[in-house]
């Protein structure tokens, strides 16, 4: 059987047939062994008409950037010495190949320099930047990139489940603000019954009797950070069921049948008439959307705001 890492190779492979190779690319997925076997596969498709070595990790045209310090942090050193790659000339006809694993541990200063490169890579050079939280990455450098998402997270056997998938069922893409606010409207009741949710799973320290003010402080502190911890642990997998909801939207528009995806049981509401002609830039900028939502929130943006105008453009009329 056909599985949906194949079905995406065997396209990448029907692209690079026909010349349509772009120079940046965003792999996303969950699980970096898996999304580390996916791209070498794909950089095998790239240079196999004119590398015949075994081992594609030998291709003598690829540099890799990892997050090798204490910190797991990319710095923009880093990045000036990645980018070095892209400066030097390759035998005529050979491809220059530079992957970033774990492209959302460059801080925010190092992501900002590597867009020129990104957006000037120079003739024969292809980027992949792999991620398992594109969340992080700057908007503008995922607007630069083609995405290529095999994310399929968690089984989301969460809170809301139902509601929110149900919610997300009407939001065909340019269908408008109708659609989109009433789709806010239970997401954002979803979302507010986070905070009790996170007290019936925290247990919380209780007062003890003769008690000083600054075991109390301690206690009220500690229960508070608790408390504050499984609510953005609870937020992070109600933002993941939405990104895995429309990541699967991402497959179907690139011919991944529904009984193969992921998370097929997504589908177990009934039939989606406009899903069967989903086209792809949609499905994909969608997803964005959904990129920039996760991005935004963590910044203590009031949340209702948030979810408002992160569907009004999922479903806006371009």
């Amino acid at each position: 059987m056909e599985t949906v890492f194949d079905k995406l190779l065997n396209r990448f492979e029907t692209i690079v047939q026909n010349g349509r190779l772009g120079q940046g690319y965003f792999v996303v997925g969950d699980n970096l062994h898996e999304l580390e076997r996916f791209v070498f596969s794909l950089i095998d498709i790239c240079v196999r008409d004119k590398y015949q070595g075994a081992d594609v990790h030998a291709y003598p045209y690829l540099n890799e950037l990892k997050p090798m310090s204490l910190s797991r942090l990319i710095r923009v050193d880093d990045v000036r010495a990645f980018e070095k790659h892209f400066q030097v000339k390759a035998e005529k006809g050979w491809l220059r190949v530079g992957v970033i694993w774990e492209s959302d541990r460059m801080n925010e200063q190092a992501q900002n320099a590597f867009l020129k490169t990104l957006e000037e890579p120079g003739a024969g050079s292809l980027i992949i930047l792999v991620s398992t939280r594109p969340g992080d990455m700057l908007p503008t450098i995922r607007s630069r990139c083609q995405l290529i998402s095999m994310r399929t997270g968690c089984e989301y056997q969460i809170e809301d489940r139902e509601r929110i998938l149900q919610a997300l069922y009407n939001l065909k893409p340019k269908s408008g603000a109708e659609q989109a606010l009433k789709a806010a409207t239970v997401i954002k009741d979803c979302f507010a019954g986070l905070n009790l949710l996170a007290e019936e799973r925290v247990n919380l320290q209780e007062k003890v009797d003769g008690e000083t003010k600054a075991e109390k402080k301690r206690r009220e502190d500690t229960n508070k950070a608790m408390l504050k911890s499984e609510y953005l642990s609870l937020r992070e997998e109600y933002i993941g069921l939405i990104y895995s909801w429309f990541s699967q939207l991402v497959l179907v528009a690139n011919g991944v049948e529904i009984e193969k995806l992921p998370h097929s049981d997504f589908f177990d509401h009934g039939e989606i008439d406009w899903v069967a002609d989903l086209k792809v830039s949609d499905a994909e900028y969608q997803l964005r959307c959904v990129e920039e939502f996760a991005s935004s929130i963590k910044l203590n943006v009031k949340e209702e705001l948030l979810i408002e105008d992160f569907l009004l453009k999922v479903t806006e009329k371009r």
